[in-house]
């Protein structure tokens, strides 16, 4: 009998690690009961800060108090903005809308059978790398990355048979995780370089930040997040879907494409050719319409930034699947009658979708009582204070705030909105010691990516959850974590050293 390996020894110690992460994440209540308890924590603490009068000063001299969410300015709140809260909640119109396209795709077959052409003529051991660095080019829709490329990434393993779960988790962790990397360039890409900008002004007048100050890094960090996420998934993500055991029902969409030809009757290859071009040709014209400084797809100024394009990309990308959907279904007889299909189509997605618009319900009221009670604020300001303190080597102290940022991102859902707090005391203060506000603007979103897709506060990851029942109805938030955890850390990890490498040789980030 041969003795096991060092090798074999470290990846059955690491197995066993994630089957620990898997066992405790499922002790955790349910989501909807686990966002209510925060939601207590959340009025508890701050009644108690709003006692003891605990305060943070805004760089431009505000100062923030904790409001109480058991005053009576809290509960006044709470009950007026409840229904607003829940149907403004940002994910849930972008989740929503974009599904209704993605079902119309899926249920004629389009998706599945363009899906089954494309992974027939990639070679079996590029798919994992192909699904990542798809996901990387997605970022241009923005959230709806995160929506798209879940599903797709289950069809397209599941098309060269290997498990669907290892194809959803490493798409969802690819665009999740490496939401700052992108060969092109993205609606956050605008967001966060007028943050800078503004940012950058409190420290010198008249600097800009562009959208494509950071290209070179970004676009060379889609590539290597790619190889790192193909990597981490090939050598232990295969492995930790294999001990989660045998996939007893599959969703209606996969069943379909078992069920058809693997190439396809002539007549439905006819059709997703012809779906296709019409896609592109969507896609095109969406891009032309981009170009004359008069576009409705512009703002009033003739800018890109903060136009209706980015604002309604969920409604141009469901448009988009819808389009093409309806054009495969008809040519190929899978859509009899447009009237009487789509809508029943459209619905069918909603419907799938039932168990995170419950979720959505609590977690937008956490969301909102969060930040109107001041903590987000309060905390991220404390953070970059207490950052703003320590001395020690520049590129020691990037990795720091790499690191508290992917920690504050698991506390407060980060983003834009915690940048727009934290970023007004960390770019000046770095400006001041010779670091460029592209850097901090590149540090703090690389922090603030690589934890996202572990973070089961994040509405994604608990759609993600959402999907990944369809497979093993008995999944928990561990069963989700014990394979986001490894390959979003694992990969991100690699990023991180990367950026480091990057930044020592003095490489610019843009142009």
């Amino acid at each position: 009998m041969t003795a096991p390996t060092s090798q074999s020894r470290a990846s059955s110690g690491l197995q066993r690690v994630l089957r620990g992460i898997e066992v405790v994440g499922n002790k955790v209540p349910h989501p909807f009961v686990l966002f209510l308890v925060l939601i207590s924590v959340i009025a508890v603490a701050s009644l108690v800060l709003d006692v003891l009068g605990v305060t943070a000063t805004s760089p431009n001299g505000e100062v923030i108090e904790v409001r109480s969410l058991l005053s009576t300015d809290g509960i006044r709140m709470a009950l007026d903005t409840a229904l607003e809260n829940f149907m403004l909640f940002s994910p849930f119109g972008t989740v929503l809308v974009i599904m209704m396209g993605v079902s119309v795709a899926t249920q004629t077959g389009y998706l599945q059978s363009l899906l089954t052409g494309i992974v027939n003529r990639v070679p079996k051991k590029l798919v994992t790398f192909s699904v990542s660095y798809l996901a990387m080019i997605a970022h241009v829709a923005g959230d709806a990355s995160i929506v798209i490329m879940a599903p797709l990434g289950a069809i397209a393993f599941h098309l060269v048979g290997r498990s669907p779960i290892t194809g959803m988790v490493l798409a969802y962790v690819s665009a999740a995780a490496a939401y700052a990397a992108s060969p092109s360039v993205t609606p956050s890409d605008a967001m966060f370089s007028g943050l800078s900008t503004e940012a950058a002004q409190l420290a010198e007048p008249g600097y800009v930040v562009s959208p494509i100050s950071t290209i070179f890094f970004t676009a060379a960090s889609s590539v290597v997040m790619a190889l790192a996420l193909t990597l981490v998934c090939e050598l232990v993500i295969t492995r930790r879907v294999a001990a989660l055991g045998e996939i007893k029902h599959l969703p209606h969409e996969l069943e379909q494409l078992d069920s058809s030809s693997a190439g396809g009757s002539a007549r439905e290859r006819r059709a997703t050719r012809w779906a296709s071009v019409l896609l592109l040709a969507y896609v095109a014209l969406v891009l032309l319409a981009l170009i004359p400084s008069w576009s409705p797809l512009r703002t009033a100024d003739g800018e890109l930034e903060g136009g209706p394009v980015f604002a309604g990309i969920a409604v141009i990308s469901s448009l988009m699947f819808i389009v093409a959907g309806v054009v495969y279904g008809k040519l190929s007889g899978r859509i009899t009658s447009v009237q009487n299909d789509l809508p029943k189509h459209m619905a069918h997605g909603v419907h799938e979708l039932a168990p995170i618009i419950v979720l959505f319900l609590v977690i937008s009221q956490f969301t909102a009582y969060f930040n109107w009670t001041n903590l987000a604020r309060v905390m991220s300001i404390k953070g970059a204070e207490l950052l703003q303190q320590v001395n020690m080597p520049t590129l020691l102290l990037l990795l720091l705030i790499i690191v508290t940022v992917s920690v504050l991102d698991v506390v407060t859902l980060g983003g834009a909105a915690m940048y727009a707090m934290v970023g007004l005391v960390l770019v000046p203060m770095l400006f001041s010691v010779g670091v460029s506000p592209e850097t901090t603007q590149t540090v703090y979103r690389i922090g603030d990516s690589i934890t996202n897709p572990v973070n089961p506060f994040n509405p994604y990851f608990l759609w993600v959850l959402t999907l990944l029942k369809r497979y093993l109805p008995n999944a928990g938030i561990g069963t989700l974590a014990s394979m986001t955890v490894p390959l979003a850390l694992g990969a991100g990890a690699i990023w991180i050293v990367f950026f480091l490498i990057w930044t020592a040789l003095g490489i610019p980030l843009g142009p």
